[in-house]
């Protein structure tokens, strides 16, 4: 089932986010307290669109970043791992001019599009735009592609079955665990 730009602002309506209709788009500001758009600002101005006749949506941050230089390969292959370690963002990078957008994509088809939907299009691109901004931006001006600690899939398993551990148990198991690696050094 198509939606229409509409039904899309009463979701946003319902939601409790400011926004207009111009033209064939919905705008969304947002202040942000770690993304800068690329005039320094810290806020973003995103955007929905509907494409064939409503049976396709677009969320998207226009001009999220400008990626022109020496370092945009850098850049774009922090955008790639940024995608790669998360959900729902896309980047789309426009050569011409260095535009790049955050963006949420899919088909509406047959199905109705609901509030909760849209809502986490929204603010999971705007979470994300915070979460990643700092990064990103380090890899567009300085070419270092860096993301910071980040605790493994395998420490994160291991930590959460250490902490069903009663504490006797796990202190005994880490005192066996220290004495095997001090043997082993020797």
């Amino acid at each position: 089932m198509a939606t229409s730009l509409r039904e899309v602002s009463d979701f946003l309506d319902d939601l409790g986010l400011q926004h207009e209709i111009q033209d064939d788009h919905v705008l969304l500001p947002f202040a942000t307290e770690h993304y800068r758009d690329p005039e320094g600002e810290a806020s973003l101005l995103m955007a929905v669109h509907l494409e064939e006749g409503g049976h396709y949506l677009k969320v998207f941050v226009p001009n999220a970043f400008r990626a022109a230089g020496e370092h945009t390969d850098a850049f774009l292959r922090a955008a790639a791992i940024v995608q790669w370690k998360t959900k729902l963002v896309q980047f789309e990078f426009d050569e011409t001019d260095g535009e790049v957008r955050a963006i949420v994509e899919f088909p509406i088809e047959d199905a109705r599009l609901t509030a909760g939907q849209l809502g986490r299009c929204v603010h999971g691109l705007v979470q994300l735009l915070e979460a990643y901004a700092e990064p990103l931006q380090a890899a567009l001006d300085t070419g270092v592609i860096a993301f910071g600690e980040e605790t493994s899939p395998m420490a994160e398993a291991l930590g959460e079955m250490l902490s069903t551990l009663p504490p006797d148990v796990l202190a005994e198991a880490l005192r066996v665990a220290d004495e095997r690696q001090r043997s082993e050094r020797r």
